[in-house]
């Protein structure tokens, strides 16, 4: 008689218990992950980033967004006897980041060719230069920000500073003056005297002595005018007592009176648009 070999079946039991284990572990990690908020990670190819080694955003997130301003005179400071000026220029970035620094080059023409402009602070959004009279420049400008993204270079209106001597009516008289940018000035103590300048440009300005032996003038743009004080306890030359800046290169007169005592003009300075 042939014998054949008992075969043990895992019994019902022992199946439903292991069923109803598994399916208690993944209601257990499901729940898990709802209570943290957590979402599935999705499997990355190739080794993670070490780290700190994350990549900036793209560069051209709001770092186009360049202006340059106007080039326009600064009252107060004084005309070099070679004759540059001394000129304000001004730009500005915005970039959600923050802007780390700038560098600004002035550009002379023809050519153009570039100078780097060094400034107080890498942040600086102006400065100050002497620039020459009757020359071309402009300046161009870029930014990095906060995560080293480098901008494109804005470039600024084409200018040149000039001078004039302006009309004179009136009684006026000449002095010679080593000091003065064109060594002489005009002097009136008449209240009927007036010299005048008009021009287009960005803006413009009247240059003058200031001394003891002055007075104050009257300087008037446009509508609107200002006492100017020149006297002082000791001599200055070649300073820019008045300047005026106008938007959109707009045509003005500028023109001084007498309101006190005697008063000068050295020389008037434009910023012309090229």
């Amino acid at each position: 008689m042939l014998t054949i070999p008992h075969q043990h079946r895992p019994s019902t039991r022992h199946a439903v218990r292991a069923t109803l284990s598994m399916s208690l572990m993944a209601a257990v990690l499901a729940s898990g992950l709802a209570l943290s908020g957590a979402a599935p990670v999705a499997a990355q190819d190739g080794p993670p980033p070490p780290p700190g080694d994350i990549p900036p955003p793209p560069s051209d997130e709001g770092l186009t967004d360049i202006s340059v301003s106007s080039p326009r005179f600064v009252t107060g400071r004084a005309v070099a006897k070679s004759g540059a000026v001394p000129i304000q220029l001004r730009w500005k970035a915005r970039n959600a980041a923050g802007i780390s620094h700038y560098q600004v080059q002035l550009m002379r023409y023809p050519g153009p060719t570039y100078s780097d402009i060094k400034l107080g602070r890498s942040d600086a959004t102006s400065t100050i230069r002497k620039l020459p009279l009757g020359t071309d420049l402009a300046i161009r400008v870029r930014a990095w920000d906060g995560f080293g993204n480098e901008s494109a270079w804005e470039v600024g209106q084409r200018f040149r500073v000039v001078k004039s001597g302006g009309r004179y009516a009136g009684n006026w008289r000449t002095k010679r003056d080593r000091g003065a940018i064109g060594r002489s000035i005009r002097q009136t103590g008449s209240k009927a005297a007036k010299a005048t300048f008009a021009t287009d440009a960005l803006s413009i300005a009247v240059v003058a002595q200031r001394s003891p032996r002055m007075g104050k003038a009257k300087i008037s743009v446009g509508g609107s005018s200002r006492t100017v004080q020149l006297r002082a306890n000791r001599t200055s030359n070649r300073l820019v007592v008045h300047q005026r800046a106008l938007a959109g290169g707009h045509s003005a007169t500028m023109t001084v009176r007498r309101a006190r005592g005697t008063v000068n003009v050295d020389a008037f300075l434009a910023i012309v648009e090229r």
